[in-house]
C-alpha cells in the first residue's frame, strides 16, 4: 500500500500531516508541473501534468480500470473525465484542464494514483500491518491539517 498526495502549492502541510500520522505507509508527495520531464526525488517527484493525464488516458483506453457504479462521487468523476480537455495554444504548447467553471479535482486525484501505481511499484513484501493502519483511518479536515501544521511549527 502507498499513498500519493498532491504537494503542489500549499500541499506541504498535507504531506507533513500524513507522514506524521501514517509513518509505515510510503507517501509520494507529487508536485504537478508544466514541464516535460519527471524531476525531483524518489518520494517527492515533480511530474508534468501531461504525464499524469497520459497515464490515466492509456489505462482507461486499455480498460485496465473499472469504476464502481455505486461508489461515492462516481457520477462526478465520470462527468469530470468527459469534460477534461487537452488544448494546444498558437505556439503548439499543450494544456490540460477542465472547461472554465468546471472541476478537475477527481481527475487529478485519479491521475496521481494511477501514475504512482505505474511508476512506483510496491516492493515484494506483505503489507498487512499497513492495510490495518489505513482501514480505520479517518481522513482529517483541512482545518485539522492546518491546525496540526501550526502546532508543529510553533513547537520547533
Amino acid at each position: 500500500m502507498k499513498l500519493a498526495i498532491d504537494a503542489t502549492g500549499v500541499g506541504a502541510p498535507v504531506v507533513e500531516y500524513f507522514r506524521d500520522h501514517l509513518p509505515e505507509i510510503p507517501i509520494y508527495a507529487i508536485t504537478i508541473t508544466a514541464g516535460t520531464n519527471v524531476t525531483g526525488t524518489a518520494r517527492g517527484p515533480h511530474v508534468p501534468k501531461r504525464d499524469l493525464i497520459s497515464t490515466t488516458s492509456v489505462i482507461l483506453e486499455q480498460r485496465r480500470l473499472r469504476v464502481a457504479a455505486n461508489m461515492h462521487d462516481t457520477s462526478a468523476l465520470v462527468d469530470e473525465l468527459l469534460a477534461y480537455r487537452r488544448t494546444l495554444n498558437d505556439r503548439g504548447h499543450d494544456t490540460y484542464q477542465a472547461p472554465s467553471g468546471s472541476h478537475d479535482d477527481l481527475v487529478l486525484a485519479l491521475s496521481l494514483a494511477l501514475w504512482t501505481a505505474e511508476h512506483k511499484p510496491l516492493p515484494a513484501r506483505p503489507y498487512k500491518s499497513r492495510y490495518a493502519q489505513l482501514r480505520n483511518y479517518r481522513i482529517p479536515t483541512t482545518s485539522e491539517i492546518i491546525a496540526a501544521h501550526h502546532r508543529r511549527h510553533r513547537n520547533l
